[in-house]
């Protein structure tokens, strides 16, 4: 992500540097605000496995297909919203079919990207236990962070799990 970097200056255009610079700047502001979202919805793809259900079909895979195999009942539309977000971040391919009746209109379909064939189970350089262990315990310790500013406190990671992040790792590979 580019930061704003842009000063200040005066010239003939006056206030309207200055407006530029605040929209920059908000934008960025609320980048960073919601950049959870990231984080949340990689989570619920490994959780559900929708990686593993579009690599057991081997192709593009529709949206009815995915939601019918899916661990619990979903919204069409909001399974929808997930996937495009998704796909905007390059996790998945969003692409449109033609169901193979061919009567029907076009079907909105999903395939794995290399990013995505990394969250598939049982492939050789699957990173889903690296992945689930972010969620799971490298995260817990950013709620915290505050309170590891505190002259005489541990790390963060040392606060919440009593023990140096490689220590944790040595007792619970």
């Amino acid at each position: 992500m580019k930061l704003v970097e842009a000063t200040y200056k005066e010239n003939e255009r006056g206030c309207e540097i200055e407006d530029e610079l605040l929209q920059a700047a908000h934008a960025q502001l609320w980048t960073q605000v919601f950049s959870f979202a990231h984080f949340q919805t990689l989570r619920c793809t490994i959780e559900l496995p929708i990686p593993d259900i579009i690599h057991a079909h081997a192709g593009p895979t529709s949206l009815s297909h995915l939601a019918s195999h899916l661990p619990l009942p979903s919204s069409p539309n909001c399974l929808l919203r997930l996937m495009c977000f998704l796909s905007h971040l390059n996790i998945y391919k969003h692409s449109m079919i033609t169901p193979s009746g061919g009567d029907e209109s076009e079907e909105d379909a999903f395939e794995l990207t290399p990013l995505s064939r990394l969250l598939v189970r049982g492939e050789e350089k699957n990173m889903v236990p690296m992945v689930t262990v972010g969620f799971n315990v490298l995260m817990v310790p950013w709620h915290h962070i505050i309170g590891s500013l505190e002259k005489s406190s541990d790390n963060a990671f040392k606060r919440v799990f009593g023990v140096e992040f490689y220590e944790y790792a040595q007792q619970n590979v």
